[in-house]
């Protein structure tokens, strides 16, 4: 009933404003469409720079809790598994695809689980991207408490 309604009414309007409105329509779509790409770039910035934040800090490789073990060695591996896969043949996959598709389910806390493999092969979890997410959010909260009072109190949550 709506679409018949603007048909009608646009019908009645002049060709060149028919046009000017058709084109501001499309306009409006275009830049809808390119500001959900923003979003979800920002989106995924985010959750790539809180894994770089919270892999491998050096100043903590003594605290067992930053070590080899636990929560922290999840984010580790799922860093492995979201940037450093490989093929049967030991060449190097790139395949943004994949990069996007776990960084979004990851965004959301997917409960669809993963297994996370080490590079030596010794250790084997099976997690899923709400897990993942968890120990992320932790262990990014955990640093920003640990940094200096001095810097700037502002959150990037």
């Amino acid at each position: 009933m709506c679409s018949r309604i603007i048909y009608i009414s646009t019908s009645l309007l002049p060709l060149s404003l028919n046009f000017h409105i058709l084109n501001g329509i499309s306009y409006t779509d275009f830049l809808e469409t390119e500001v959900s790409k923003q979003l979800e770039s920002g989106r995924l910035f985010r959750l790539i720079a809180k894994l770089g934040f919270v892999n491998e800090r050096p100043e903590y490789q003594r605290n067992r809790a930053w070590g080899e073990t636990g929560d922290k060695h999840m984010l580790s591996l799922f860093r492995d598994y979201v940037f450093h896969q490989v093929y049967e043949s030991g060449a190097p996959s790139v395949d943004i695809a994949h990069v996007i598709d776990t960084l979004n389910k990851l965004d959301v806390g997917s409960p669809e689980k993963i297994v996370l493999v080490s590079r030596n092969e010794t250790v084997i979890m099976t997690v899923s991207y709400q897990d993942i997410k968890s120990c992320l959010d932790s262990a990014f909260e955990e640093l920003q408490m640990l940094k200096s009072p001095y810097l700037n109190q502002q959150s990037y949550n």
